[in-house]
């Protein structure tokens, strides 16, 4: 592997083409790419290739689903070299109500950019392709190669990101961009969802006891649910909130003056890492078969992201904090990542990874959501400047 000489990291700071980085992250927020909404998924990805190609990258658009696409970019370098990956993805949610603009009509105002997915996260996809536009423009010589991997369906299956893997080398180490503030989360909270439901006996109203009623059996565990989330909330972790189980949606009967035969009730659990799906179903069905006299409810899971936590040993972390001091300045302090994102599907790929991106994830999915735009620039030079220390990151102790 051929050793270079490189920049002081200010070099990688003052060299960001901040106007091509806010012309992006505006052409991407105009893209209404709804998880799984028509095709506009697959727009951004062939947007992205394009922007790619101009920077003369080896590119590639995998199409996932019918609208939806990946975007993924390869900068090489030396061969023998480490492999490091910049992920992202290019979905959002709906936009909602309460916008003071329209959600995908950017806005820029005191220093903020305004629009679905400004934070979560196509700030972090223009400051990822900022760095490698900076790579170019400062004519680095490579230590290994970067592989730019920006993906759909993040928000639901994550199906873009599964596609993206079935054909990944090797690699050393990735950094998924989602919202952090720039601080280096190691860890984040997995997310299992079920859809739970009670039976009654539909009939006239007037004609029926509470006993056959499917709203009425719903109470008894809904309250296990409360008493279980509080049993969860006492596990702790040294990144992250505390595991949890909340009631998030319930539908039941179908006319005033019917007893309901059906209540459904979905739920949303949040792991800590070392808990699995069926170890959290587990522990959910014993507690509500002993609340939930008679017929017990139906349990049906139906969403799984596990939860993720980078090893913190073998000194690529710490050689990513150094990395973060030499270009920021200060301490670069570890936390966790309070959502759920694709950090977990790369460490089960065998790929150290952690979460480090431009905007707050209290943005996220917020009316008149915004980030920061000297937050996202200045992401793209320290993503450049990983890019040009790969070496430490692949292995920090040679």
């Amino acid at each position: 592997m051929r050793v270079q000489s490189l920049p002081e990291a200010s070099r990688f700071r003052d060299n960001v083409d901040r106007r091509y980085i806010t012309r992006l992250v505006e052409e991407l927020i105009r893209i209404p790419s709804v998880t799984g909404q028509g095709d506009a998924e697959e727009r951004a990805a062939r947007m992205l290739v394009a922007r790619m190609d101009e920077l003369r990258m080896e590119t590639s658009c995998q199409r996932v689903s019918a609208g939806g696409a990946n975007a993924v970019g390869r900068l090489p370098g030396d061969p023998a070299g480490p492999v490091l990956i910049l992920n992202g993805h290019l979905d959002v949610v709906p936009a909602g109500e309460g916008w003071t603009a329209p959600a995908f009509e950017p806005v820029i105002r005191d220093g903020k950019i305004f629009g679905r997915g400004a934070a979560d996260m196509k700030g972090a996809l223009a400051a990822m392709l900022g760095a490698a536009k900076l790579v170019h423009d400062m004519r680095l010589p490579l230590c290994g190669t970067a592989l730019f991997s920006f993906v759909c369906d993040e928000e639901d299956g994550n199906r873009g990101v599964a596609r993206f893997l079935a054909d990944c080398p090797p690699a050393d180490f990735a950094i998924v961009g989602e919202p952090t503030g720039m601080r280096i989360a190691a860890a984040h909270r997995g997310v299992i969802r079920y859809r739970i439901t009670t039976r009654g006996c539909p009939s006239h109203i007037g004609r029926t006891d509470s006993a056959q009623n499917a709203i009425y059996r719903m109470i008894g565990v809904l309250e296990a649910v409360r008493a279980h989330d509080a049993a969860l909330r006492r596990i702790s972790h040294s990144l992250l909130p505390p595991a949890m189980l909340a009631a998030t949606v319930i539908r039941g009967g179908v006319k005033d003056n019917m007893t309901p035969g059906e209540c459904v009730v979905t739920l949303d659990r949040r792991l800590l890492p070392g808990e699995t799906d069926r170890s959290a179903t587990d522990a959910l069905r014993a507690a509500l078969y002993e609340a939930v006299p008679g017929e017990p409810p139906g349990i049906e899971p139906y969403l799984y992201m596990p939860p993720g936590e980078a090893d913190t040993r073998n000194g690529q972390v710490d050689a990513l904090r150094t990395l973060h001091r030499e270009y920021y300045g200060g301490p670069a302090e570890i936390c966790g990542f309070g959502a759920t994102c694709e950090q977990a599907v790369f460490l089960n790929h065998g790929i150290n990874t952690v979460i480090c991106g431009p905007g707050n994830i209290d943005q996220a999915h917020t009316a008149d959501e915004w980030a920061s735009l000297d937050e996202i620039c200045d992401a793209a030079g320290f993503y450049a400047w990983c890019i040009a220390h790969a070496a430490q990151l692949a292995n920090p102790t040679a």
